[in-house]
């Protein structure tokens, strides 16, 4: 299950830095990765033309944030959904995106994708569920939320929030198992995970970010953190959840250190990426990987940080995208 089967969430600026990566990902037989919506003028389909001609086995994922990608309209904002759904990507991640609250959010879109036939959907298309709440108001919200999302039989994919509390995770996989036995359709599963950093864990202490919520013990040492790291990561085994780093990996240095971390569950190549399997039928639950949902309302008022994801050097922040 491992081998080859790690996703990698790409960091660049332009596309002419995406071009400057694709040497390090070749050299270390990347076989599947996100491209971040992080802006309304992001050039999305030009990234993925440049990743299909000179990565042409690699599985690419598009994120659509609809906060980022909104047309004026609902209407407008749908048509474009859809179009953008035709570009020829493997994956499609919906997310609401963070802020106020538009119209058309993520359970309202993929309704509308239900009710309208003949509409192109992409191969694969996903929404995001965060498992991690401490407030159960919150944690209840988000897991209705999941089952509106899945209720419509649109996504194929389940993208998992990252966080620290390996219990809460735990919780999070057994109700997504439990949708199984309702649902007609199987959903896969894919994971989060952070690649714990010193700068990661001061800028988390310092500002925590919008969904993300990581403890005290996580946040107290990078040995600490690795430990936690590789109990999700042995939980996502046991599940079948294909893994997603959302970390900045931008060498082969840094892509050393995820062997590291993650021992064989790091090592590509081994050909295009599937993820897990779970059933779904008529029930229901935005990278963040993540992604939270409407309750990251919730999650502001029991104190969630404002959340962004950007490379500034050697710095690296990640955002919590809202579905």
């Amino acid at each position: 299950f491992f081998s080859g089967m790690v996703r990698y969430e790409l960091f660049f600026k332009s596309p002419a830095q995406l071009a400057n990566l694709i040497p390090v990902l070749r050299a270390n037989s990347v076989t599947a990765v996100n491209i971040p919506n992080k802006s309304r003028d992001d050039p999305l389909e030009e990234c993925l033309r440049l990743l299909q001609s000179e990565l042409p086995h690699v599985d690419v994922c598009l994120h659509f944030s609809l906060r980022y990608q909104y047309r004026n309209t609902p209407s407008k904002t749908f048509a474009h959904f859809c179009d953008f759904c035709t570009l020829g990507a493997t994956h499609v991640l919906l997310v609401s995106g963070t802020g106020r609250k538009r119209k058309l959010d993520t359970v309202r879109c993929l309704q509308q994708l239900q009710a309208t036939p003949g509409v192109q959907k992409p191969p694969a298309l996903g929404v995001c569920f965060n498992p991690y709440f401490p407030d159960p108001v919150a944690a209840e919200a988000e897991r209705q939320r999941l089952r509106q999302k899945l209720q419509t039989r649109m996504p194929t994919h389940v993208w998992l929030q990252f966080g620290s509390d390996v219990g809460a995770l735990a919780q999070g996989l057994e109700y997504l198992s439990d949708l199984r036995s309702q649902m007609a359709a199987e959903v896969q599963v894919v994971g989060s995970l952070f690649i714990p950093s010193p700068t990661l864990l001061t800028r988390m202490r310092a500002r925590p970010w919008n969904g993300v919520f990581l403890s005290e013990e996580y946040l107290s040492s990078v040995p600490t953190a690795d430990r936690i790291t590789r109990e999700i990561v042995a939980l996502y085994e046991r599940h079948g959840v294909e893994p997603l780093v959302e970390s900045a990996v931008t060498s082969d240095e840094d892509f050393q250190r995820v062997r590291d971390l993650l021992g064989p569950l790091a090592d590509a190549g081994a050909g295009p990426t599937h993820g897990s399997r779970l059933q779904a039928a008529d029930s229901d639950a935005e990278w963040t990987m993540v992604e939270a949902t409407d309750t990251a309302d919730i999650a502001a008022k029991i104190g969630a940080g404002a959340g962004a994801e950007a490379v500034e050097e050697a710095e690296v922040e990640v955002q919590a995208e809202v579905g």
